[in-house]
């Protein structure tokens, strides 16, 4: 199982983006979880919108993002967690398909992260094929470009803001 995880504060714009790269995706076997700080700005209507297809959401205060992360986290029982933050995307609409032609039952599946700079420069992230369990675990890893399995943050704890 992979479920995607969205946070989200006031961003409702970039919100809609991302809900909306979500529901492109060609293979739509995924849970899709929304998590939101308690907006005023018009994405809980969003949200609402978009309820049919979202499997789980909420709308409250919390204290930040790696709260909202974890929360997102605690609501999945198994299986991968891949967070996309509002804002961010899919690099294209066949993501989750190609993950799951790829998926071997590893801790980490990395991928790659196309960043887009303020002045609209692009670079292009790759991942590594080792990476050392304090990189993990520090947050040394830009979470869009993997698909972390939920055991792991039973054995390493979940985010510590």
């Amino acid at each position: 199982m992979i479920s995607v995880i969205t946070i989200n504060y006031n961003n409702a714009t970039g919100l809609e983006k991302t809900i909306s790269s979500v529901l492109k995706q060609t293979d739509r076997a995924f849970s899709y979880i929304v998590i939101d700080g308690g907006s005023s700005d018009g994405s809980v209507e969003i949200i609402r919108r978009h309820a049919a297809e979202i499997n789980w959401w909420v709308s409250e205060k919390d204290n930040g993002i790696y709260d909202a992360m974890n929360k997102g986290t605690r609501a999945v029982k198994d299986g991968y967690c891949y967070y996309l933050n509002s804002g961010d995307v899919f690099y294209d609409n066949t993501v989750i398909e190609k993950l799951r032609s790829a998926m071997d039952n590893s801790d980490l599946i990395g991928g790659q992260v196309e960043l887009l700079s303020l002045s609209g420069e692009k670079k292009l992230w790759r991942t590594k094929s080792l990476y050392r369990v304090s990189e993990i675990a520090y947050g040394h890893l830009p979470h869009q470009g993997f698909f972390y399995h939920r055991r792991l943050f039973d054995r390493f704890g979940f985010y510590d803001d």
